[in-house]
């Protein structure tokens, strides 16, 4: 899972495991001779019979990291102390249990532990190599027997990640030497990243003498392997960053590790689960590769894998949630033809992802139950079998009958089995019904659960369904803010020139993950369909100082749009916009009463005349005092001064004093503030002293919460 690539370090393999490893691997290769880079099947996973969920745990992470618990562990406060020490025990053993009540709830064949050796070198994330343990985290090797027991006296399988690299100690009088602090460098550990140059010359000496310690990376993991099974029954090894240094002419160069090895593996440990982080089509021959939809090309082993390597399977984790709805038959397949999923028992693990788990097996389980040659009636769709019902809602293959109609949204509302809800959404988007769009409409809002479904669904009755979704990007409260990602998100599938005008809007939304993922979309979509509305939209986010990280795109599509002939507009809104203080400003002055000049007008914010009669009565009132005489920090405890007459005058003062100190207390300021003209002056002095970093967290939570006659002025603060 981290891509990085890092050294191999082997101790002395024994001479009889050698002999052993070539007499196995000759073996496998005798039956049928393989093409190169191929491998015979007859050891490994495809003969792995299990092939329910497995679960991923994970006992460290970097914010637990301190001086009393340097492996990080999540369980532990301080492992230097019997009394710490204790309390860690107690702590794991806890979580043991409740991961193993989750991998029994979910049908789990066991459980894989990532990060077994601790979070105590971060530069590698997963260290891979459990026999460190007893030397480098001797507090977890002292209770790892006991937790991986909890899961084995369960019945369960358990496994650990391994890595063909290592972690190797400088001497502290070598760092010292080049002038650097042994407690920087991870109680004296580092390593070498396999294939690249050494550029930290406090490692260079030393890394070149362990440089060749690896011949045989197959050794190297078997020798890992041996101690975890040897210490705690393990049978399931997930093998991150599955590359070796290979010499090349000369040049070490980080190489995948061709599918012999993996062979070779399978065949010293016939027992084992191997899951490769990287693999090619060879490895499915007798390992079982890790795959994350969304980041791989496939949910499923490929049909001419599985026909290459009977049995041939993968291990996918749910981790791109967004992904799930897209992938959903493709998942169903795989499980079907023997895929396996992994149980994500993290406490980071995305919302609901371990029930999609359970629901995707349900519907592979479903599937094969299902009589043939079903057709959809009102009968099959109210049968008292779920496998039958399922089969009648996936026999509507178009536009279903308006007679079925009824049916359907009866199931896609209250089925007992979700599959089946699930499945309706389909027809039902088809079906171009008023009550069936009517119901479509409330479910956008939740990505894992039916939200994102039904997204897909509209999407696939095409660019009709454009004025649907431009009802959900209506929907303009906060409470509605997935549910316009999720619009978003089935605007993406629709091929049409009709979808960008509704993503355009996004850019302006409340939230910045909501304007981010429109505009990631947006950026392939104005290939094909570019425009002046789209040119100017981007103009516009460009102005808005929170969307300074996304500038780099923003800037690259606007270049893109220049060379298609689009450019900036000097409309009578955009001409205002770039002055809207001044405009602003100069009706206040005018006196209450007086007509909005059509520059403001033509920004169409319906509520800026209720904010001008407040802030008029605020520019119009008489000095509390003569504020040019208050001496700059005296400034600061009026701004939260009772009176709003007084914080409108303060910070009116501040903004014009041209101090860039007061940046940082005005960001605070203004997320504080209750009065909707003091918060108004507020953005002004923002914008007369220039934002600089101190400010933005607070403009980027006040743009997400601000109301519409705000948003004008804090668009205007980047201009």
């Amino acid at each position: 899972m981290n891509k990085s690539f890092l050294q191999i370090h082997n101790p002395l393999p024994s001479t009889l495991l050698t002999v052993c490893a070539l007499i196995l691997f000759a073996a496998s290769a005798s039956a049928e001779e393989p093409t190169a880079g191929e491998v015979s099947p007859t050891v490994g996973a495809p003969l792995w019979k299990d092939r329910r969920p497995i679960g991923m745990i994970f006992v460290a992470n970097k914010g637990a990291l301190s001086e009393k618990n340097p492996s990080g562990y999540i369980a532990a406060k301080d492992v230097t102390t019997p009394e710490g020490r204790a309390e860690f025990r107690a702590n794991l053993l806890e979580f043991a249990d409740r991961c193993v009540a989750n991998l029994k709830a979910g049908n789990a064949q066991g459980a894989i532990v990532w990060d077994i050796e601790g979070y105590e070198f971060p530069g590698m994330v997963y260290v891979g190599d459990p026999r460190i343990l007893p030397k480098y985290s001797p507090a977890m090797s002292e209770i790892a027997p006991e937790f991986f027991k909890k899961f084995t006296d369960a019945g369960l399988k358990v496994g650990v990640c391994l890595r063909p690299n290592y972690i190797f100690e400088i001497p502290k009088d070598h760092l010292i030497k080049y002038g650097r602090d042994p407690k920087q460098n991870q109680g004296y550990m580092s390593y070498k990243e396999t294939g690249l140059p050494i550029e930290k010359p406090e490692i260079e000496w030393f890394a070149q003498v362990q440089k060749d310690a690896v011949k045989d990376p197959v050794l190297e993991l078997s020798d890992r392997i041996q101690f975890a099974q040897k210490h705690w029954g393990t049978t399931l090894f997930y093998v991150d960053t599955n590359n070796y240094g290979e010499n090349v002419n000369g040049v070490e160069k980080a190489t995948l590790m061709p599918p012999e090895m993996f062979a070779r593996l399978a065949a010293l440990h016939p027992d084992t689960l191997l899951i490769p982080e990287h693999e090619s089509p060879g490895y499915y021959a007798t390992t079982a590769p890790f795959n994350q939809p969304g980041v791989d090309h496939t949910a499923a082993t490929p049909p001419e894998i599985r026909k290459k390597y009977p049995g041939a399977f993968l291990v996918s984790a749910l981790t791109q949630t967004e992904a799930i709805p897209r992938f959903w038959d493709e998942y169903v397949r795989g499980i079907g033809e023997g895929d396996a999923l992994y149980l994500n028992l993290s406490e980071e693990a995305p919302p609901g992802t371990n029930a999609m788990v359970g629901r995707l097996y349900r519907e592979a389980e479903l599937r094969k139950k299902a009589p043939e040659n079903v057709r959809a009636s009102a009968e099959s769709l109210a049968s008292a079998d779920p496998a039958m019902r399922l089969a009648a809602v996936r026999a509507i293959s178009g536009k279903p009958e308006a007679a079925l109609v009824p049916g359907l949204l009866a199931l896609a509302k209250a089925d007992p089995e979700w599959v089946i809800r699930r499945a309706s959404l389909y027809p039902l988007a088809l079906a171009e019904d008023p009550a069936a769009d009517d119901y479509l409409l409330g479910l956008p809002g939740d990505k894992i659960d039916l939200g994102g479904f039904a997204m897909l669904a509209l999407a696939a009755r095409g660019e009709s369904t454009v004025p649907i979704f431009e009802r959900i990007l209506d929907q303009t409260g906060d409470e509605k803010r997935e549910a316009r990602h999720d619009a978003v998100t089935g605007l993406n599938l629709l091929d049409s020139p009709k979808s960008v005008p509704p993503m355009l809007r996004v850019l302006q939304d409340k939230y910045s993950s909501n304007r981010g993922m429109a505009l990631l979309i947006l950026e392939s979509k104005l290939v094909k369909y570019p425009g002046q509305p789209a040119c100017d939209a981007l103009l516009a986010m460009r102005d808005v100082p929170v969307n300074k990280y996304l500038l780099p795109q923003i800037d690259r599509m606007l270049a893109d749009l220049n060379k298609k002939g689009f450019g900036p507009t000097d409309t009578t809104a955009r001409s205002a916009g770039n002055d809207v203080f001044s405009q602003w400003n100069a009706w206040l002055a005018s006196g209450n009463g007086t007509p909005m000049p059509p520059a403001l007008a033509a920004y169409g914010v319906k509520g800026w005349p209720a904010l001008a009669r407040i802030e008029q009565a605020l520019f119009s009132a008489k000095p509390t005092r003569d504020f040019k005489a208050v001496a700059f920090a005296d400034l600061f405890p009026l701004t939260t001064d009772a009176n709003p007459v007084v914080r409108y005058q303060a910070v009116a003062a501040l903004g014009a004093s041209g101090d860039n100190r007061a940046v940082e207390l005005i960001g605070t300021m203004l997320e504080n503030e209750k009065n909707p003209a003091v918060k108004r002056r507020t953005i002004e002095a923002l914008k007369q002293l220039g934002t600089n970093p101190s400010a933005l967290p607070a403009i980027q939570r006040i743009n997400e919460t601000a109301a519409p006659e705000l948003k004008p002025f804090l668009d205007a603060l980047g201009k």
